[in-house]
């Protein structure tokens, strides 16, 4: 007994002797478990209530975020309108720039007017017509009548096809159907007849 208690108060408990532990149930932990799943949903609602917080719903979104991304329709509805009023101003632009505010009727031909040629000063007009005739106009000398001051057939009893002015407007060509071109000088003056091609040009050697 004696050693014993000088091993004990050595603090030796002794030499290869197994001391019993002790058995902990599990089943503890699984209790411990359920008792927490079972309160953590009962304490969910009471944080939350008692907690304010910004809620995820759009209504208590700031009102600049809560606003639509874009213009007003006001807004689009205005700039549609002054998209278009500048559209309209262009077109009347466009539009001042040809004389729509004076006419004038020439009554002279007595068939249809196949060929109409302006001079280059806008001065002269020259017209051909199904009537055989062609006819010089000229605005800066014309009456209250307004007639031509020259009538005449270039081509016999031929229509005029077409009538065309030089560049300087001192002659315009005449061209009928005799497949033959006539030069004339600003005056109705004949000037010359080109000589006659093969119509359809099958040779070039027909062709002057």
């Amino acid at each position: 007994m004696a050693d014993m208690d000088m091993l004990a108060a050595m603090g030796i408990s002794g030499f290869g002797k197994v001391t019993k532990k002790r058995q902990l149930d599990p089943a503890r932990f699984d209790k411990n478990k359920r008792a927490e799943s079972t309160s953590t949903p009962a304490e969910e609602p009471s944080s939350s209530e008692n907690t304010p917080g910004p809620s995820k719903g759009p209504s208590q979104l700031p009102a600049t975020e809560s606003q639509s991304i874009g213009p007003s329709p006001a807004a689009a509805v205005v700039a549609q309108q002054e998209n278009d009023l500048s559209e309209h101003e262009d077109f009347e632009d466009d539009q001042s720039q040809f004389p729509i505010t004076h006419e004038l009727l020439l009554k002279d031909h007595t068939k249809v007017v196949s060929a109409l040629a302006l001079d280059p000063s806008g001065a002269r007009i020259v017209s051909g017509s199904h009537d055989y005739d062609c006819k010089l106009w000229d605005f800066g000398g014309m009456d209250l009548q307004c007639k031509p001051f020259k009538s005449w057939e270039p081509a016999g009893t031929y229509y005029v096809n077409d009538l065309k002015y030089s560049n300087d407007g001192q002659k315009f060509l005449v061209v009928s159907g005799t497949t033959q071109i006539k030069l004339f000088d600003r005056d109705g003056e004949e000037q010359a007849t080109f000589i006659k091609g093969d119509p359809y040009i099958r040779d070039m050697k027909h062709t002057s």
